[in-house]
């Protein structure tokens, strides 16, 4: 019997990778599952996920605050707690190994049924996510992924490109942060959807910038 000996560095052949090579399609779930964490750990079981190789979506959202007298910029979860799992990804074993990350509390149930989101809902089926206490944001309705994703998409649109909410010499009153319940009159906007309100504090007009999630316009 003839053996063919090679030595180390020869060229024994050739193979087309690109002819070998075949097209790879995207996979696109049906369903989303809902794995619920602490509060908090959302961006932690994230990464955790994704160290593990399995795919979820965390739909996050900036905001800005008042922090220590100045405004500071961040994000958050769209939906406080929730996170979304596809469902190729819901196999036994997966499933096995999420459920014991740290940080996470469970599959989001509501009695025996599982929480799911289709990808594409028909039009004449509704999720209604508004009365969650996990919904961070005010929402009407969410039918699927997609309004999820348009959600996320207006979220980070730059303030300049929104639709104004106020406008200058509007009479707004404060909702949030230290100057709550005080009420004043709109000085100027800003294109980061800033703006400059005199609000009446103890008799004395006094310059404060707020954003616009913190104050709401007075009627009547």
């Amino acid at each position: 019997m003839n053996v063919t000996t090679y030595r180390i560095g020869e060229v024994v052949g050739i193979v087309d990778l690109v002819e070998k090579r075949q097209p790879v399609e995207p996979r696109t779930p049906r369903l989303w599952y809902v794995l619920q964490t602490w509060p908090g750990k959302e961006a932690k079981v994230m990464r955790k996920l994704d160290d593990r190789g399995i795919t979820a979506y965390c739909p996050r959202v900036r905001k800005t605050r008042m922090r220590r007298g100045r405004m500071v910029d961040f994000t958050e979860p769209l939906f406080a707690q929730l996170i979304f799992i596809p469902d190729y990804m819901m196999t036994d074993d997966i499933c096995a190994e999420m459920l014991h990350f740290e940080g996470v509390e469970g599959l989001l149930t509501f009695g025996d049924w599982q929480a799911t989101l289709p990808e594409c809902a028909p039009g004449d089926r509704l999720v209604s996510v508004s009365k969650l206490r996990h919904v961070r944001h005010s929402t009407k309705s969410v039918l699927d992924m997609a309004s999820v994703r348009e959600l996320e998409a207006l979220a980070a649109m730059p303030v300049a490109r929104r639709r104004r909410l106020f406008k200058t010499g509007q009479l707004v009153r404060v909702v949030d942060g230290p100057f709550a319940s005080f009420r004043g009159q709109i000085e100027r906007l800003d294109s980061r959807g800033r703006l400059a309100v005199l609000l009446d504090i103890f008799k004395r007009v006094t310059p404060v910038v707020l954003d616009e999630g913190q104050i709401e316009a007075v009627t009547g």
